[in-house]
């Protein structure tokens, strides 16, 4: 052992305080004997007896003083007997002022006292001490609070020279050389203002420099300082003046001019008006000093900033701290971090804190800590891991911390502690999982959409080779034409579908409810889902006990939701299966089960199958494929009828069943004749103005019309279309909205305006079939709406109505 570690040159010799270190009697203070001192103790007090400021060490739980040459004058004659004594003992008339902050300081806080008044006994006599103090946190090597640094300077004699020179300024005119020099040397600013109106007698250069040297000597405050005026100023003097009573205010907001004839600025000051008295004891005027503080103010106001933005920030992310002793494998947790670990201890063993870990955590944790060791410190450790709670309950940590390493005796370093922050992410995990998912999913529909146009695609592509070829059959080409009509057909679905879903999401999807027989339906549901049911084999079994059911609904929605679920029972469920609809009702509800012994879906799967874009199994797992959204379709008009669906599997391989209930009317009704359809009625001869700039559409569409008889006149763009209209006056014009030169609302506005198109027929074809864009249609004069692809069929009635309308004006 050295001379420094047995104490024989510690305290430092020299100086009266180090010669007094060394002889008290420490063993008889909480601190034990000097040769027990931690390094810590001893840095710090070394610290405090070389510096040439007064400054005092307190230490411990009871804050035994240890103070230095400049720190004696304060005692008086409380020295020497001060020196290890508790502080509280040797200043129990500061005690209820002093206590409070050493709590703070004890909590890792740093106070710092600006000219703070004591009322001080360092005699037998009352003293009052104005001082300057900063009480700074001492840790120790554990890093743990032990101990306060108090630094101070006395600032009692400034305070007196400034009262000193306020009684002067009462006195003779004698004074006023030796009152302006100490005016000019003086740190801050000050004025000397008199009378009622404030006039400005004299000032010094700080004031000068405040005000951007401007002369105002001589003339009223706010008559020389404009700029000043209506800031609350103005009632402040005058109470000042008025009361005799002074001011004193702190930070306090100034906007002003701070160079001659330049922008307004904004300044803090600290500032004091004393009022100044004749011999008589009358208010003559004001004094008025204090400091430009802008700057500190702004610096202390960006930290309270920070300060303020870091614990909103751990309250809203429920931050805590942990404290690793390595060689003792103790971890010493927050309340924060406690709650996170679900541990009820603060301190806890390192392998107890590897069992809260996710197992399939535990060896990143490990590594990235090994990591970190390995780089000396450099390396910060960051790691998000997931904590399992003692009821079974996954949460998500973030973890930030460092590796310290502690010097040993013989010079090398050996780690020590692993010190750091932790917050719960949970929530946030969850969330970006979700968006991560959502974006899967979207990526997901996508790939499926091009997948299910393709796929039409390439046979109504070779369909069209197939009939333009030179040795087609007759035979040939009716099967080409049967192709194309098919898989269009199969792509209006596919946009229907879609359309549909955007409409109940936006809540713009309106039912045609009637009084229905589910019979009817159910046959209407067959009809379109027996294609796929039969393609595959599948046996289909049909349980409805009671077909005079009856219910209000829309019956092709309806048969939309029934064939939706047996085709899809169909396609999950391999070659040859069997399916099963069965229907029944209770006293409210109609009860539809749609049942199939398919591939069946996985408990996580339930809970997600009624989304959009969802799909039991890949798209490259079923020939069929899908978009994801027919299920989702399915949920949304089942809730627009005011019913419910559900969904039950007992797992792969097991089969699925989807429940539909949906309400009975109060009263049941007899069931509905169905009305014989109406023979179809053939459009006599008319003629039909076409514009559209796709010209394929364009001339498709022609055809179709002039292959029924009609005379037929097509444009390309909306202002060849006004034109043929006014030269060939048409029963009937049938104009795509999207076109060059003039879109199919103006063109329609045009033909309006003539006496010769008030009564023709104008209908709008388009891709675009919100009720926004049939209300534009309607304002611009069209007499019907209809979206891409139109069927010929559909046009009929209205071609039938516009010969219906010939008059004169199209004669």
């Amino acid at each position: 052992m050295n001379e420094a570690d047995n104490g024989q040159c510690w305290p430092p010799r020299g100086g009266g305080m180090g010669a007094l270190v060394r002889a008290t009697d420490w063993s008889a203070t909480p601190l034990g004997p000097l040769e027990q001192w931690s390094i810590a103790l001893r840095v710090a007090a070394s610290l405090v007896l070389e510096s040439r400021f007064p400054k005092i060490l307190l230490w411990g739980e009871q804050l035994i003083q240890i103070y230095n040459d400049g720190y004696q004058p304060i005692l008086g004659a409380k020295h020497p007997r001060a020196m290890g004594q508790p502080t509280a003992e040797c200043w129990p008339e500061v005690w209820h002022f002093n206590g409070p902050i050493y709590e703070r300081v004890a909590q890792g806080e740093t106070v710092y006292l600006e000219d703070q008044e004591y009322i001080l006994y360092p005699t037998r006599d009352r003293e009052v001490y104005y001082l300057t103090i900063c009480y700074s946190p001492v840790r120790d090597e554990r890093g743990t609070v032990a101990g306060v640094l108090v630094t101070l300077i006395d600032m009692t004699r400034r305070r007196e020279a400034e009262n000193e020179s306020a009684r002067l300024l009462t006195e003779s005119r004698a004074s006023q050389r030796i009152l302006q020099q100490w005016f000019d040397q003086a740190p801050g600013f000050i004025a000397l203002l008199r009378g009622p109106n404030h006039v400005l007698e004299k000032v010094n250069a700080a004031y000068y420099q405040l005000i951007g040297h401007r002369e105002v000597l001589g003339r009223p405050l706010f008559d020389a300082l404009p700029d000043v005026r209506n800031q609350g100023f103005e009632q402040i003097l005058d109470t000042v003046y008025r009361s005799g009573e002074p001011f004193s205010g702190r930070n306090l907001r100034v906007v002003l001019q701070r160079a001659p004839n330049g922008p307004l600025t904004e300044a803090f000051i600290d500032l004091t008006y004393q009022p100044v008295r004749d011999a008589n004891g009358a208010v003559t005027g004001i004094f008025a000093q204090g400091y430009d503080v802008t700057e500190p103010y702004r610096f202390a106001q960006a930290l309270r900033d920070s300060e303020e933005r870091f614990r909103l920030a751990a309250e809203s992310s429920s931050l805590g701290t942990f404290d690793w002793n390595i060689p003792q494998g103790a971890l010493r947790f927050s309340a924060e971090a406690r709650a996170i670990f679900d541990v009820d201890q603060e301190v806890i063993h390192i392998e107890d804190a590897y069992a809260r870990i996710h197992p399939g955590d535990v060896e990143l944790v490990k590594e990235s800590i090994d990591r970190c060791i390995a780089s000396d410190g450099e390396e910060r450790y960051e790691v998000k891991h997931r904590v399992v709670h003692r009821n079974g309950t996954v949460r998500w940590a973030h973890v930030i911390g460092r590796v310290r390493f502690e010097q040993q005796k013989d010079g090398s370093n050996a780690v020590g502690r692993f010190i750091g922050v932790i917050w719960d992410i949970t929530e946030q995990h969850q969330l970006v999982e979700a968006l991560r998912e959502a974006d899967r999913r979207k990526d997901r529909f996508l790939a499926t959409l091009a997948h299910e146009l393709r796929n039409p695609l390439a046979p109504i592509r070779q369909a069209v080779h197939i009939s333009r070829s030179p040795n087609v059959t007759e035979r040939q080409l009716r099967w080409s034409q049967d192709v194309i009509e098919r898989q269009v057909e199969h792509m209006a679905l596919l946009l229907d579908d879609l359309l549909d879903v955007s409409r109940i999401s936006q809540g713009r999807l309106e039912l045609r409810k009637s009084q229905v027989r589910l019979a009817d339906v159910i046959d209407a549901a067959l009809e379109t889902s027996r294609p796929i049911i039969e393609g595959k084999r599948h046996t289909l079994t049909i349980d409805m006990a009671d077909h005079d059911i009856s219910l209000q609904a829309d019956p092709l929605r309806l048969a939309q939701v029934l064939s939706n679920l047996l085709a899809n029972a169909a396609k999950y469920t391999d070659a040859g299966g069997r399916i099963w609809l069965s229907v029944g009702a209770d006293a409210t509800h109609v009860i539809i089960s749609v049942l199939d012994n398919g591939v069946g879906l996985e408990p996580e799967s339930l809970p997600l199958i009624f989304e959009m874009f969802s799909q039991v199994s890949s798209v490259m797992d079923r020939s069929e494929g899908g978009l994801g959204i027919g299920l989702a379709l399915t949920k949304g008009l089942v809730d627009l009828h005011g019913g419910t669906i559900e969904v039950m599997s007992t797992g792969l391989g097991k089969g699925a069943e989807f429940v539909v209930r949906l309400p009975l009317p109060e009263v049941r009704s007899a069931p509905p004749t169905a009305a014989a359809p109406a023979p179809r009625t053939e459009a006599a001869p008319c003629k039909v103005l076409l514009a559209d700039d796709n010209i394929d559409a364009l001339e498709s569409l022609a055809l179709l019309l002039s292959l029924d008889g009609h005379d037929v006149l097509c444009a390309r763009d909306g202002e060849e279309a006004v034109a043929l209209a006014a030269r060939e006056r048409p029963d009937v014009a049938i104009f795509d909205i999207g076109m060059p030169c003039l879109n199919g609302y103006d063109a329609a506005r045009r033909i309006r305006d003539q006496d010769w198109g008030k009564s023709m027929m104008l209908i709008a074809l388009t891709g675009w079939g919100s009720s926004e864009d049939q209300r534009r249609a309607t304002e611009a004069g069209f007499d019907h709406h209809c979206t891409k692809p139109i069927d010929p069929a559909r046009l009929n009635p209205w071609l039938i109505e516009a010969v219906a309308r010939r008059g004169p004006a199209l004669a």
